[in-house]
């Protein structure tokens, strides 16, 4: 028979693991941001491994799209597919650890003669939590978005 300084101090350890357990899904949860109203993709689902954002730019439409192109692959998209005609790209980023594959779609719309506004939707399409892949993805992909239009 064990001792009962064995179980208590079992059961502390538990509690210990789960704690810590809770605070890095707490840590790695994406929090439900402001998602951009009139965005034309769907919605994202209740968990949160997906992101949809927006930005404005103050360049036309058709030299956003071919800049936005040049982003996606150069953060290593798997797959590109752009469509110049509709200012639309369909994009997926294969996670290397695990092989899992994330969607990217890039909407753009003129807003007046100069400028556009770029819609971003990436989402995991297995998982409930992506520890917060898919916003890091958006964030670095405007980043080096507007980097490259800085140097226009």
């Amino acid at each position: 028979m064990y001792p009962v300084f064995y179980f208590a101090s079992e059961n502390l350890m538990n509690y210990k693991a789960l704690h810590s357990m809770l605070a890095l899904m707490l840590l790695f949860a994406q929090t439900d941001h402001n998602t951009p109203s009139g965005h034309p993709f769907d919605p994202c689902p209740d968990s949160p491994n997906c992101v949809i954002d927006s930005a404005d730019f103050s360049i036309p439409a058709s030299r956003l799209i071919h800049l936005a192109d040049e982003t996606l692959k150069k953060m290593g998209a798997y797959e590109v597919h752009t469509d110049q005609m509709k200012l639309s790209i369909d994009a997926i980023f294969r996670i290397r650890l695990f092989g899992f594959k994330d969607d990217v779609q890039i909407h753009i719309i003129e807003n007046d003669v100069q400028g556009s506004r770029l819609f971003i939707r990436s989402a995991s399409r297995t998982g409930y939590s992506d520890l917060g892949v898919n916003q890091r993805r958006v964030t670095k992909f405007f980043n080096q978005l507007e980097n490259k239009i800085k140097q226009l």
